[in-house]
């Protein structure tokens, strides 16, 4: 479930975005996720085609990059980073 709601609201993005620069087609997506992110890859590319069906962005490539996010606490400025989703 946790990959169906990520990829609507990712797809939706998508949209938007290549509607603010005119783009009829998209043809690709670079997707960019927070490693701490626990899904699986393949239900999320699979739910984000799915959900792109009759949308300019069917059939599209899907690109999945994860990266670490630090997190950064508020009171001594300390910046580290952490496995888990938090």
């Amino acid at each position: 479930m946790h990959e169906s709601l990520l990829a609507k609201d990712t797809l939706d993005l998508i949209i938007s975005e290549a509607k603010k620069n005119n783009a009829s087609k998209v043809l690709k997506a670079k997707v960019i996720i927070a490693d701490t992110e626990n899904l699986s890859t393949e239900a999320f590319k699979m739910h984000i085609l799915n959900y792109a069906k009759g949308t300019i962005a069917e059939g599209m490539e899907i690109e999945l990059k994860f990266i670490q996010i630090p997190i950064i606490c508020k009171d001594c400025g300390h910046k580290f980073y952490t496995d888990t989703h938090i």
